[in-house]
């Protein structure tokens, strides 16, 4: 009888959390759990027109890694995405758990499979898309305009906090911000070099 290797399983990649200072919660985490090398960016988002609360922003991001997972950290600096909206309405913590998946769009198909609700699309004109989910939609066909190797967000329908499901294209980009650093601070599984192939 053939062997065959098993399928590749969700991978956990980074805890991503909304504070208000990046810099204080960096020192509070090294103080904490030792010096964390961060790299850190900023990001304009366009408002999102599947949102009418949200406007044109800039985030700060900042990732680093403690023992065993990454921490992705992000400020808001202007405007009002969904970062603003989620200090808003709970402040500071863990907006999102990533993880390294196969397929996004097929991760995000079962999702509204099993009774995910599109809550917010980002379709970026570079073909990237972010699509947020949350319990009770039937809504696939923005699901389906995933990239399968991209992102896109499902709401987790417990603690408040959502998933993030994060493809092999973007290993590329992560690759270039981290540099020689980027071993140290990604995890990332081993079937996620092949899938990108």
């Amino acid at each position: 009888m053939p062997v065959t290797a098993p399928a590749p399983q969700p991978y956990a990649f980074h805890i991503g959390m909304v504070v208000h200072d990046l810099d204080a919660s960096a020192r509070r985490f090294d103080q904490l759990l030792g010096a964390m090398r961060w790299h850190t960016w900023e990001l304009p988002l366009q408002a999102l027109p599947t949102n009418p609360r949200t406007t044109d922003a800039r985030l700060r991001i900042a990732y680093g890694r403690m023992p065993g997972q990454t921490i992705e950290l992000i400020e808001v600096l202007e405007g009002t995405p969904v970062h603003r909206l989620f200090l808003e309405a709970r402040g500071e913590g863990v907006q999102h758990l990533g993880v390294w998946v196969p397929d996004v769009a097929e991760a995000t198909a079962a999702a509204i499979a099993r009774g995910g609700q599109v809550m917010l699309a980002l379709l970026r004109p570079d073909g990237t898309a972010a699509v947020q989910l949350s319990p009770g939609s039937s809504d696939a066909d923005l699901a389906a305009a995933v990239e399968p190797g991209g992102i896109a967000y499902v709401e987790a329908g417990t603690a408040g906090i959502a998933i993030e499901f994060v493809g092999a294209a973007r290993l590329p980009g992560l690759r270039r911000r981290f540099g020689d650093d980027f071993e140290r601070i990604i995890g990332t599984p081993d079937w996620l070099e092949e899938a990108r192939r």
